[in-house]
């Protein structure tokens, strides 16, 4: 039988499940609606090596990708044509050696860039790095690392919320405001190995929705959704499915054994739902499908997809998914639109 765990707002104990007692009420989504989209290429032959990140603002597509000229590529979401490159590699000013993720700010056209090697975020003011050319950020700063070591970051009205390892201390999540730390939170679904599930999340995807007041995370190996509310500057548990059982090597690798279903790829979101690319079997290589719940973890829709989709991004009225693919053939990336139903 399929459960969805649930908190209140005030952070008191689950239902169902509680946080004491293990849950291994496993079952495969079942989406009430299934759907084959037409996919519209944007543009070929993308030279990038990869995507490490996606996001959209106005009319521009922003890919993160490890690239000769720089980190941060802008395309028009129309036409697939390049605009801009900005953030060169290097450890200087408005430089990065390893960009684990941007985010984008609508409500104050803000981009920032976070560089995992050396944990320095850079912060742009959008419309003056696209439509002027002004590639110097407006400020670079660094989280304390004593709280986290920053591997996603996401921008807020309540502040900075910063994923960390979880490991030696450090926090799982925490929010920042004008450089100190106002929430923390170290908790994680409940499970029959609890080792097992703090082990799965190393590996995870997650998304935080536009409006900033809800999180969800995805599980890699396995399938488990964990939905968090954000609201009042806080990090609360607010609802999980249980879809497969993670399953992980042995020892301190991290990585699938036979065993391991494969669950998200990445995730993303609108205010209104949960995007993620799904696979659902054994078979690391399988192609993607894009799984939609809604943000108390229900299933939606189901889109089949007969390419790989790398990043992707969502307009806000979930009208348009636009992705960065690729064709498993040949090995060339593209930038796609697919259309929404939901």
């Amino acid at each position: 039988m399929r459960k969805i765990l649930f908190t209140s707002f005030l952070g008191l104990a689950l239902a169902g499940c509680g946080r004491q007692q293990p849950c291994e009420n496993y079952a495969p989504p079942v989406f009430p609606a299934r759907s084959v989209p037409q996919t519209e290429v944007l543009r070929d032959s993308l030279v990038l090596y990869g995507s490490g990140a996606m996001a959209l603002y106005k009319d521009w597509l922003i890919v993160a990708s490890r690239h000769a000229d720089g980190w941060v590529h802008f395309f028009d979401k129309h036409t697939g044509e390049r605009i801009g490159m900005a953030v060169p590699p290097g450890k200087g000013p408005g430089e990065a050696v390893q960009v684990s993720t941007i985010d984008v700010s609508p409500a104050n056209g803000r981009l920032f860039v976070t560089d995992r090697s050396t944990y320095k975020i850079l912060e742009f003011d959008l419309d003056s790095l696209i439509r002027y050319g002004k590639r110097l950020p407006e400020r670079e700063f660094t989280l304390p690392d004593s709280v986290t070591t920053p591997t996603k970051m996401w921008h807020t009205a309540d502040g900075i919320l910063s994923r960390g390892s979880g490991v030696y201390g450090q926090a799982r999540l925490a929010r920042f405001r004008d450089g100190i730390c106002t929430a923390r939170y170290d908790t994680y679904p409940a499970a029959e190995d609890t080792a097992l599930m703090r082990k799965s999340y190393v590996d995870c995807t997650a998304t935080v929705s536009p409006d900033g007041s809800k999180m969800a995370f995805g599980l890699k190996y396995g399938c488990v959704l964990e939905i968090l509310d954000l609201r009042d500057g806080g990090i609360r548990p607010y609802a999980v499915r249980y879809f497969h059982k993670p399953e992980m090597a042995e020892g301190a690798a991290i990585g699938p054994n036979e065993k391991t279903v494969f669950g998200f790829g990445d995730i993303s979101s609108t205010d209104r739902y949960i995007y993620g690319t799904y696979r659902g079997t054994k078979e690391m290589d399988a192609i993607h499908g894009i799984a939609v719940f809604d943000w108390d973890g229900n299933e939606r829709h189901f889109y089949q997809i007969d390419k790989l989709l790398i990043d992707f991004c969502v307009e806000p009225d979930d009208s348009v998914l636009y992705a960065v693919e690729l064709d498993t053939q040949n090995g060339e990336f593209r930038l796609v639109s697919i259309p929404l139903e939901v």
